[in-house]
């Protein structure tokens, strides 16, 4: 979290291992992830990326692995995954907007990163970001949760 900001923790979301949607010869149950990074085609991310947990897990797990495409974005992944041009990781809370992609792994541990909503110090009184935080906050937080 930026120093400069303030706001508040909404949840820690789990991330697994989801298929493309037709991608041949995967098998929509869940498997040893080490059997997944072994013979699956991915989507990654960008190499040059630093900051995310994310982008840290994939260099270290998928360094030699069949990376068939890199992107930047969660939505990126996902329509990828639509697809069906190989394996990727996605956030839980994405699972509600795409139920045609089915974890086909354990979740990620190391991937369980919290998630914050924050806005500038300046603005926190402001009555709408007041507001907003609190109503999209507990939504976020609720759902979250509920474990999407």
């Amino acid at each position: 979290m930026a120093d400069h900001l303030v706001g508040r923790p909404l949840g820690r979301p789990n991330a697994g291992s989801m298929p493309g949607a037709a991608l041949r010869g995967c098998r929509k149950t869940v498997q040893p992830l080490a059997t997944l990074v072994r013979d699956a085609p991915w989507v990654a991310f960008e190499r040059d990326s630093q900051a995310r947990v994310y982008d840290h897990w994939m260099r270290k797990h998928l360094a030699h692995a069949q990376v068939r495409l890199r992107v930047d974005i969660f939505n990126a992944v996902a329509a990828m995954l639509h697809t069906g041009i190989a394996v990727g990781i996605l956030p839980t809370f994405m699972a509600a907007n795409h139920p045609d992609l089915v974890p086909v792994s354990e979740t990620i541990p190391e991937l369980s990163v919290p998630v914050w909503m924050l806005t500038h110090p300046d603005l926190r009184q402001t009555a709408r970001v007041r507001v907003f935080m609190q109503h999209v906050g507990d939504a976020v937080a609720a759902r979250l949760a509920a474990g999407g």
